[in-house]
């Protein structure tokens, strides 16, 4: 097997201090044997934190493909350690939640004019005062918003 191994630019490691440059080159030659040695459903959403020690982490962005990683923890330790010349003995795994997706903003909702009299009605009937306000003021904005 003949891979090629991923370096930093020239450029953009005369700018960094040498320990910073040895733990990107460390987790790119990670990355870069997770992404050949993991099958294509799990390689999109495993990438590597960092080793500390003999352990190395391992962040996932789900439940689902934790469990995955942890059935295959043996072989990937294995792996890495026959491709990077490491005795790495233990896999830690977290799960964190990309943030590539927007969260969907829905418009208000306006109540309907029957809807607003049922609310006033239920409301005269609530003996706490605190909520039937809340009631009141409820069905009041509903109509207003209607005007």
């Amino acid at each position: 097997m003949n891979r090629s191994r991923p370096r930093i630019p020239n450029r953009a490691s005369q700018y960094l201090q040498p320990q910073w440059t040895e733990r990107v080159q460390q987790l790119r030659l990670l990355d870069h044997s997770l992404k050949y040695y993991l099958p294509e459903p799990l390689r999109s959403h495993c990438w590597p934190a960092g080793i500390t020690g003999n352990q190395l982490s391992l962040v996932t962005d789900s439940s689902t493909w934790a469990t995955q990683l942890r059935y295959q923890q043996q072989q990937i330790l294995k792996q890495i350690n026959t491709d990077l010349g490491l005795k790495l003995i233990k896999m830690r795994i977290r799960i964190s939640a990309r943030q590539t997706y927007k969260r969907k903003v829905w418009p208000p909702r306006n109540l309907s004019q029957k809807s607003a009299d049922s609310i006033k009605q239920g409301a005269i009937s609530v003996p706490d005062p605190d909520l039937r306000a809340a009631l009141l003021r409820l069905a009041d904005k509903s109509y207003r918003n209607k005007k």
